[in-house]
This record gives structure tokens, C-alpha cells and sequence, in this order.
């Protein structure tokens, strides 16, 4: 490989945020567009765009901190390259662990509250939904990931 060639070629941490980030932005947005009918106020997606466009924006900051934080936990920068159920265990619990947090956080704080559509977890009080996007969309992803972890120049 010449070294012009080699300069310009993707590193697979290169590739892994690409995909975090690009994938993560378009299925959050999709998500927050599809949830956005169980939260109390809603008045048509065509007036939420843009807040479902920020709230993408914050999910994959969301996104690349689950990431670190699996890195950091199991001491391994491209940890989906040997994806195991205990890692999917891993990203599941730390995922459904933050939504409920920031649910919590949120609904404590007025920054939202639900309409009467949206399903609750039992005993914690917060959506269904938006836990599920962060438990879905990061294991998608790390499934997503698996073959970008390679270590090879594209």
C-alpha cells in the first residue's frame, strides 16, 4: 500500500465513531421522531423536527459515552470486536441504567412529562420507550460494529 494511500485509510476506531455517530444519529432521530406521540404536548412531528433533532444529538453523545464506558470497563478500545453475551449483558445494563437516570433527572426536573400512551417500567416510574432506545440502538450498533473492528485499511 503506497503512503499516500495508507494516510487517507480509515483506522477502525476511525470507522467505529463514524458508525456511532452517523448510524446513531439517524436511528435516534427516527426513534424520537416515532416516540414523540407518548410524551404530554405533542402537536405534530412537522413541529418537533428540530427538537427531535437536538435530543438526536444528545443521544449520540449518550452513544459515545456507553462506548467509553464499555472500553473503559472491560479495558479494550475496540471491545465489539469479540462481541460475547456478557458484553451485549454489559452494553444492556449500562444503557438501561442511563435512561432510566436521565428519565428520572428529566421528569423530575419539568424538561418533560409523558401522555397517557406511554408505557412505564414498573417501580421506576419512567417510559418504556425512551429506555428501549438506549438499550436497542447501542446493542444494534455493537452488532453493527462487529466487522468494522477489523483491523484492515479501507
Amino acid at each position: 500500500m503506497s503512503k499516500t494511500k495508507r494516510e487517507h485509510a480509515w483506522l477502525p476506531w476511525q470507522r467505529l465513531l463514524a458508525l456511532w455517530a452517523g448510524a446513531g444519529l439517524v436511528g435516534n432521530f427516527l426513534w424520537e421522531l416515532l416516540q414523540r406521540p407518548l410524551y404530554a404536548g405533542y402537536q405534530g412531528a412537522v413541529w418537533h423536527l428540530g427538537g427531535c433533532l437536538s435530543a438526536s444529538a444528545v443521544d449520540v453523545a449518550i452513544l459515545m459515552s456507553l462506548y467509553a464506558a464499555m472500553a473503559l470497563s472491560l479495558r479494550e478500545a475496540l471491545w465489539c470486536r469479540r462481541l460475547s453475551v456478557g458484553r451485549l449483558l454489559l452494553l444492556t445494563t449500562l444503557g438501561f441504567a442511563v435512561a432510566v437516570a436521565i428519565e428520572q433527572w428529566a421528569l423530575a426536573r419539568g424538561r418533560w412529562s409523558y401522555g397517557p400512551k406511554m408505557p412505564l417500567v414498573p417501580l421506576l416510574g419512567v417510559g418504556w420507550v425512551p429506555v428501549l432506545q438506549m438499550v436497542l440502538i447501542p446493542v444494534g450498533l455493537a452488532l453493527m460494529s462487529r466487522g468494522l473492528a477489523a483491523d484492515r485499511a479501507t
